[in-house]
């Protein structure tokens, strides 16, 4: 019972307000087939007839909201798409900047706050397609040793700095792999 209700669900969000002018667009529907049958074939219609004639009515007009609907969701998926990948492009600035030394620690401080806000902008826009590939981006389980060659981290602040670091590169490779996997054959 529930992918019934499940369906019931989506369809009626997919209807949005439309919803509610579906009786007032099924009567009408039944007056113009009525007055439409009257005048082109000269009798009464039946019930059955009319009943008929209102649901094909009903069913191009739904067919016509859910069309809509899922145009509305692929730009949608369309535009988070697009911010996704302009956001991997400044994680790779991010990163870049970070291999061209971060020696003091108000540079650290100002590129710590950069890493963890575009994390978390990342985040969210891919919440906006999945939110199960957003918590399986934010999640690492397993982070490689940086790829970092020496003397760009502030001095007593060197295991912070490539822990950060790590994990910063790996997000950015993870965001590279998921575009490309789950997104980019579209």
């Amino acid at each position: 019972m529930r992918a019934i209700s499940d369906r019931a669900r989506v369809f009626w969000t997919a209807l949005g307000t439309h919803r509610y002018g579906l009786a007032d667009i099924a009567k009408l529907a039944a007056v113009g087939v009525a007055a439409a049958s009257i005048y082109w074939f000269g009798y009464k219609m039946t019930a059955l007839e009319i009943g008929l004639a209102v649901a094909l009515v009903v069913a191009v007009l739904l067919f016509w909201i859910m069309l809509e609907y899922a145009l509305k969701l692929t730009r949608q998926i369309s535009d988070a798409r697009v911010r996704i990948s302009q956001l991997r492009h400044e994680g790779v600035r991010i990163r870049n900047d970070a291999l061209r030394g971060v020696s003091s620690g108000p540079k650290w401080r100002a590129w710590e706050k950069r890493v963890l806000a575009w994390k978390q902008e990342v985040e969210d826009a891919i919440a906006e397609i999945s939110r199960a590939d957003a918590e399986w981006f934010s999640v690492l389980d397993i982070v490689p040793p940086p790829r970092l060659t020496s003397g760009v981290a502030p001095q007593g602040l060197e295991q912070k700095f490539l822990k950060l670091f790590g994990e910063h590169d790996f997000r950015v490779c993870r965001l590279g792999e998921m575009i490309r996997d789950l997104w980019g054959r579209h």
